[in-house]
C-alpha cells in the first residue's frame, strides 16, 4: 500500500515538474518572441495615473497583445521587474519583442506632450504652461513669443475662421492636450481655438467676455449663473459692473491687492469706470462658466462678496450689501 502510494506521489510530482518546465519554457519563449509577424507602427497612449497592469489591460484591449502575451507580461513584471511607464503617445513596432516593449514604454524615443491649461488663465499664463511643457523637449518649435504674437495679430485670428476678434483671450480652451512633441505655434493655437468652437457652442463675443468675469468671480456651478444675472442686470439698467478681477486683469495679476487709485485710475479694464463690458475677455474660461454666460439664474440680487470664509452672499439693496461686507469682510 505504500510502494502504491509513493509510486503514485513519484508520478504526480513528475506529471508537476514536466508542467512547470512546459510553462517555463512557454513564458520564456513567449517573452523572447515578437508580439507579432506585423512589421507597422501602432500608437498607443499611456493616460495619466495607469498603473502597470493597467497598461497591459489597455494594450490587450487595444489590440497590441493577446490575452496569453498579456499574462506573461504580468507574470515578467510581478517576478523580474518592476515598469516605470511612462505618460504619453507612444509609437509601438509591432513586431517588436514581448519583454522590450516594457524598455520602450519606459524609455519611448519620441513621447507627445501633456499639456495642462487650468481654468480661468490669461493668454500670458498659458504661454509659460506651454513653454514648461516643452522645456524638456528637444529641438521644440514651440515659441512663447510667437505664441502672444499671434493671439493679436488680426489676419491670423481670421484665418482661425473668427470675425470681428482682434485678440484671442478667451477662446484658448481650457483642458488637458496630448501634443504633438514637435508641434508649432501655430498647431497649438489652433488646436485650443478648435477646441473652443467645439466646447462652446455659437457663444457671442458678449457673452464670452461675460463669461470670462464670472470664471473669476464664480465659485462653483450655483453661485455662476447667479452672479451671470446680477452683471446682465446691471449692464442693462446702467450700472457699474464693479467687478475687481477686471482691474486684476489690467494689473495682469491675480494677486494684485486692489487700492482707491486703482479703481479711480481711468484705463480700458476699470468696471468701477467705465460703463459697460471690458474690451475683451480678462481669461479663458471653462464650460460651467460659458453655460452660466449663456444661461443666467433670474434672481432679484444687484450685489454679492466673496467673504473670507469662501462663499458668495448675494445682496438686493446697497444697505444689505454694506451690511454683508460688515459681517463677512470685517
Amino acid at each position: 500500500m505504500i510502494k502504491t502510494i509513493f509510486k503514485i506521489f513519484l508520478i504526480l510530482l513528475v506529471v508537476a515538474l514536466i508542467t512547470a518546465l512546459y510553462l517555463f519554457n512557454t513564458y520564456k519563449s513567449t517573452l523572447d518572441a515578437s508580439i507579432s509577424d506585423n512589421s507597422t507602427t501602432k500608437v498607443f497612449v499611456i493616460d495619466p495615473g495607469l498603473s502597470a497592469y493597467q497598461v497591459l489591460d489597455k494594450l490587450k484591449t487595444e489590440g497590441v497583445l493577446t490575452e496569453k502575451q498579456e499574462t506573461v507580461l504580468k507574470i515578467h513584471i510581478r517576478f523580474e521587474t518592476t515598469p516605470a511607464f511612462k505618460e504619453g503617445s507612444f509609437k509601438i513596432p509591432l513586431n517588436t519583442k514581448l519583454k522590450e516593449l516594457v524598455t520602450l514604454l519606459e524609455n519611448p524615443v519620441l513621447t507627445d506632450v501633456w499639456v495642462t491649461i487650468p481654468e480661468g488663465l490669461r493668454k500670458d499664463e498659458i504661454a509659460k504652461i506651454l513653454t514648461k511643457s516643452y522645456k524638456d523637449t528637444p529641438d521644440s518649435p514651440y515659441s512663447e513669443k510667437e505664441f502672444l504674437k499671434l493671439t493679436n495679430d488680426s489676419e491670423y485670428i481670421y484665418s482661425l475662421g473668427l470675425t470681428g476678434v482682434k485678440d484671442l483671450e478667451g477662446y484658448l480652451y481650457p483642458d488637458k492636450y496630448l501634443m504633438p512633441a514637435q508641434a508649432t505655434t501655430d498647431y497649438i493655437i489652433r488646436t485650443l481655438v478648435s477646441t473652443f468652437k467645439e466646447r462652446a457652442d455659437k457663444i457671442t463675443y458678449e457673452q464670452l467676455i461675460i463669461a470670462s468675469m464670472i470664471e473669476r468671480e464664480g465659485l462653483n456651478n450655483t453661485d455662476r449663473p447667479m452672479i451671470s444675472d446680477v452683471i446682465r442686470k446691471r449692464q442693462k439698467d446702467g450700472w457699474l459692473l464693479q467687478i475687481d478681477a477686471t482691474l486684476l486683469y489690467y494689473y495682469k495679476d491675480w494677486k494684485h491687492v486692489i487700492t482707491v487709485a486703482d479703481k479711480e485710475l481711468d484705463q480700458p479694464y476699470n468696471t468701477y469706470k467705465r460703463l459697460g463690458l471690458p474690451p475683451t475677455p480678462i481669461c479663458n474660461p471653462g464650460i460651467s462658466a460659458i453655460n452660466a454666460a449663456k444661461n443666467p439664474k433670474k434672481n432679484p440680487y444687484y450685489f454679492y462678496i466673496h467673504s473670507n470664509d469662501g462663499n458668495v452672499y448675494f445682496a438686493t439693496t446697497l444697505a444689505e450689501h454694506e451690511s454683508n461686507i460688515a459681517k463677512y469682510l470685517r
